[in-house]
């Protein structure tokens, strides 16, 4: 079918933050991930209308967030510089993993992020490859529980 293309200035960008990332998930709602933020979004006629912004508040580990993915469960994995957040679209559960979890630390500056046949998480990091089944990887902090204070969180 015919596309077309959504027109982007910086003007338009009136909080000036740049743009880390941006995905697409299963059901066609835009994930961007900012310098200082991070949503959901839907396209109307020409517009992005935001329809949830996350924060640190809300448990995402923080607000520099390096790449997102979408699984195919359509779970949205945020991979930040203190460590992974996965969103549950279903429950809205937000969980944190960290290196108590499994993560070899918790920067997470991957440069791909792949998803094998098996539904396999797959990225590396700058000490080696990282990789994890989603569906098995539930041991993190769910956020409905207090959200851990720095000193909770693992050493960078």
């Amino acid at each position: 079918g015919d596309h077309e293309l959504l027109k982007y200035a910086p003007s338009l960008n009136i909080n000036g933050q740049s743009i880390t990332d941006v995905k697409e998930d299963k059901l066609g709602k835009i994930w961007i991930a900012g310098s200082r933020f991070f949503g959901k979004f839907r396209i109307s006629d020409d517009s992005l209308i935001i329809e949830k912004q996350y924060s640190i508040a809300d448990g995402i580990a923080s607000s520099e967030i390096h790449e997102i993915h979408c699984d195919r469960s359509n779970r949205i994995w945020i991979f930040t510089a203190n460590g992974l957040n996965c969103i549950d679209q279903e429950s809205d559960e937000i969980r944190y993993f960290g290196v108590k979890d499994g993560l070899p630390q918790v920067f997470i500056d991957p440069r791909q992020i792949l998803e094998d046949k098996d539904g396999r998480i797959i990225t590396v990091n700058k000490t080696g490859l990282i990789f994890f089944d989603p569906d098995d990887f539930r041991c993190g902090w769910p956020f409905h529980r207090e959200r851990p204070s720095p000193s909770d969180l693992d050493d960078p």
